[in-house]
């Protein structure tokens, strides 16, 4: 990604399967793919004509202008996705210590260590 996506733009995605997640991995591949032969194809139109205005609705250059215009972020929404599934989950804070010897009563409260004294 050229630019990185923040926080408050990411996805919570923490719900999906692994199969889920798998599925969306085979279409962000998919997208790669496609993004690729499409640059592809763009190149060789930029060779080939030289007529800008005819350039840049033959490329789709135009709906990039427009959506730059109409949207705040210029992140794509696979982008986001991709981020999103990439972002490391936060560890959890450590369990409390077990306590031991007060039963459901809480007759004690001390540590296993400090009842066999």
């Amino acid at each position: 990604m050229a630019q990185d996506i923040e926080a408050d733009c990411l996805l919570d995605l923490s719900f999906l399967t692994e199969e889920e997640q798998s599925a969306i991995g085979e279409v962000l591949l998919r997208d790669s793919q496609l993004r690729v032969l499409e640059e592809g194809r763009v190149s060789k139109l930029r060779e080939s004509v030289s007529n800008p205005s005819q350039l840049k609705g033959l490329t789709g250059d135009w709906f990039c202008d427009v959506r730059a215009k109409r949207h705040r972020h210029n992140h794509l929404g696979a982008d986001i996705v991709r981020a999103s599934i990439r972002r490391k989950k936060k560890p959890k804070a450590p369990a409390p210590p077990q306590l031991h010897g007060g039963g459901a009563r809480g007759a004690s409260l001390l540590p296993r260590w400090a009842v066999s004294l």
